[in-house]
């Protein structure tokens, strides 16, 4: 198994910090003899021992949590033989790119334009493709509802369908870019699963209509 992430791995040192809690609370309570309290020495042993259960299995549960929190922002990958049983030396993934190529992509800045920047972010994912792993290319401007766009596998295949994207006098569509995506990559049978996006955040790209058809966005219109 590897990490997509693995810096954040150092942040498993925070797993301690529930048991040193716990050690430092235990401290030992002077003892007082009442020899009218003796009969009860049997029933305090007992809920002491249900008490320190208690705190010990709560220990257990912070600190696994801590853990767990961890490594799933570390994003773990399986390699070995159990991404060999599912036909590679690594679990492979089906990764979805949302490219916005509506026409205020066509800025330009520093002498280049803001398509051409997300096109070449695009490109550049592509070196970190396995064998058996796919791509799917969904243009935010002109996407199609409950169209199924098929995944590519050949690298030379994605990067050609990506330089050709061209754009569209149209706004980009992230909220239906994003339902699509997850319904492609609900079908997808690979282990990893990732969306990546390419967009000039404009705001109108954010819109969304509600049941009254009422255009709403993801923003403060005071922004």
């Amino acid at each position: 198994m590897t990490f997509l992430n693995p810096l954040v791995l150092f942040g498993l040192i925070a797993a301690a910090f529930p048991v040193l809690f716990h050690l430092f609370a235990q401290r030992k309570a002077r003892k007082i003899e009442f020899s009218s309290l003796r009969f009860l020495r049997q029933l305090e042993k007992s809920s002491m021992r249900k008490v320190k259960l208690r705190q010990i299995l709560l220990l257990l549960l912070r600190t696994l949590l801590i853990i767990f929190l961890v490594m799933a922002f570390a994003r773990p990958t399986i390699q070995g033989y159990l991404g060999g049983f599912f036909g590679s030396s690594s679990a492979n993934t089906t990764l979805v790119c949302l490219i916005d190529n509506s026409a205020s992509m066509e800025q330009r800045s520093g002498g280049t334009t803001a398509y051409k920047n997300a096109q070449d972010a695009a490109g550049k994912l592509l070196s970190i493709l396995n064998e058996g792993d796919e791509v799917i290319l969904i243009p935010l401007a002109d996407i199609q509802p409950g169209k199924q766009y098929e995944p590519l596998h050949s690298v030379p295949d994605i990067r050609k369908a990506i330089f050709d994207m061209r754009t569209k006098d149209a706004p980009a569509r992230v909220g239906d870019g994003l339902r699509v995506a997850s319904a492609a990559l609900s079908n997808s049978l690979n282990i990893n699963k990732e969306i990546y996006l390419f967009t000039d955040a404009q705001k109108s790209n954010f819109a969304v209509e509600d049941s009254a058809a009422e255009q709403l966005t993801l923003f403060d219109e005071r922004s």
